[in-house]
C-alpha cells in the first residue's frame, strides 16, 4: 500500500513472501504500508514472511523542487501514513538475512498523528524474530525529510507471546519521540521483557498483564510515564522497572523469584522491593500497589481473566484522563482486565 492509497484488506492470508537468497535487499513484508497510505487491515493471517508481518512506515519525503526537476522519479509525500490494524493473527515473521529493524511482527515507524494515532487492537502476535509489536521513530523527523518528528500509536487489547525479544517495544530516536498508549494487553512468555518503553519514548502503560517473561514484566526508561492498574506476574526479573514514573494500583506477584503473596509480616518489604527493582535503583512500590496472587482463571492455559474474588476486581483507579475509551463494568476499575477493550 503506497502513495496515498486507501486500501481495505479483510480476511486475507499473506505468507512466504521473500526473494530467495536476497532477503536483505528486497523488501518482503506480509502486508506493507507507507508513503502516505491510509489502510484498514482486519482478520488477516500473516506469517513466515522474510521481513515484518505487517509494516507501517512513513517513507521518504523529497523536497518539492527536486520533484520539479525530475517528476517521474519523485517520491514527494506530504501526508502522514495512517493505519487501523484489528483482529489479525501475525506469527513467525522476519527470517534469514533480514535487517534487524524489519523483523517485527507488527512494526510501526514514523506514522500516526497526535489526534489520530495508528491503532493496533485485538491482534494475536507470536513467534517473531524480534519484538512482537515494535514501534520506532527512525523514519520521522522534518529535518531528515519526513512529514513530522514523532510517532503516535495506540496498542490496545492484543495478545502477544513467545517472541524472541520483547512482547511490546516502543523506542524513540534522535529526531523525535515515539508516543505509545499501551492498554489492556496480555503479554507473556517472551524471551526478553514483556512491555518496554525506552530511548525517548513516552506514553501510558495501563491495565496490562505481563506474565512469565524471561526478563522484567514492564520496563520504562524515561520519567513521567503513567503506569496504572497493571498486573506483573512471575517474570524472571523484576515485575516493574521504572525511572521515576507516575505509578500506582499495580499488582506484582512472584517476580524475581519472590513469593506469589508477600504477606504483611516484617519480611514483606524484602519480598516487595525486588519486584520493583528497588534494590537496583527502581523507585519502589506505589501506595496502593498489591503484592498478592491476582487469581487468574487458568495461567497454564494462558487465560489471564480474573476469578471471582480476585483482589484485582474493582480495586483499580480510573484511567479516563489517559484513555477515555476504557469502560468499567463493576463498581470500580479492575486491574489488568481486558473488560474495557
Amino acid at each position: 500500500n503506497n502513495h496515498y492509497s486507501s486500501a481495505v484488506m479483510i480476511g486475507n492470508e499473506a505468507f512466504w513472501n521473500a526473494v530467495p537468497g536476497e532477503e536483505a535487499e528486497h523488501q518482503s513484508p506480509g502486508i506493507g504500508n507507507r508513503h502516505g497510505a491510509k489502510t484498514y487491515l482486519e482478520y488477516n493471517v500473516v506469517y513466515k514472511n522474510a521481513w515484518t508481518g505487517i509494516a507501517i512506515r512513513q517513507g521518504y519525503l523529497q523536497p518539492s523542487d527536486d520533484c520539479a526537476a525530475d517528476p517521474q522519479a519523485c517520491n514527494h509525500i506530504d501526508e502522514r501514513i495512517q493505519a487501523v490494524i484489528l483482529h489479525n493473527i501475525v506469527f513467525d515473521n522476519g527470517f534469514g538475512e533480514t535487517p534487524l529493524e524489519n523483523q517485527g511482527g507488527i512494526a510501526v515507524d514514523g506514522a500516526g498523528l497526535p489526534d489520530d494515532p495508528v491503532l493496533i487492537k485485538e491482534n494475536v502476535v507470536f513467534d517473531t524474530r524480534v519484538s512482537g509489536i515494535a514501534v520506532r521513530n527512525e523514519f520521522a523527523g522534518e529535518e531528515e525529510g519526513f512529514v513530522m518528528d514523532d510517532t503516535y500509536v495506540e496498542i490496545v487489547g492484543n495478545t502477544v507471546f513467545s517472541n524472541m525479544n520483547n512482547g511490546i517495544t516502543c523506542i524513540g530516536s534522535d529526531v523525535g519521540v515515539s508516543e505509545c498508549t499501551v492498554v489492556g494487553n496480555d503479554v507473556y512468555w517472551n524471551q526478553q521483557g514483556g512491555i518496554t518503553l525506552a530511548e525517548g519514548s513516552t506514553g501510558e502503560i495501563l491495565n496490562n498483564v505481563s506474565a512469565c517473561n524471561n526478563q522484567s514484566g514492564i520496563v520504562i526508561m524515561d520519567a513521567g510515564t503513567p503506569v496504572y492498574n497493571n498486573i506483573s506476574y512471575f517474570n524472571v526479573s523484576a515485575g516493574i522497572v521504572d525511572a521515576g514514573t507516575t505509578h500506582d494500583y499495580n499488582i506484582l506477584s512472584g517476580n524475581n523469584s519472590q513469593d506469589v503473596d508477600c504477606g504483611t509480616t516484617p519480611k514483606a518489604q524484602s519480598c516487595q522491593k525486588p519486584q520493583y527493582a528497588a534494590d537496583k535503583g527502581g523507585s519502589g512500590p506505589g501506595e496502593n500497589d498489591l503484592f498478592v496472587d491476582p487469581l487468574f482463571s487458568d495461567v497454564l492455559n494462558y487465560d489471564f481473566t480474573l476469578q471471582n474474588g480476585s483482589p484485582a476486581i474493582d480495586s483499580g483507579v480510573s484511567i479516563a484522563s489517559y484513555y477515555p475509551n476504557w469502560t468499567v463494568s463493576g463498581e470500580g476499575p479492575d486491574r489488568g482486565s481486558k473488560e474495557g477493550v
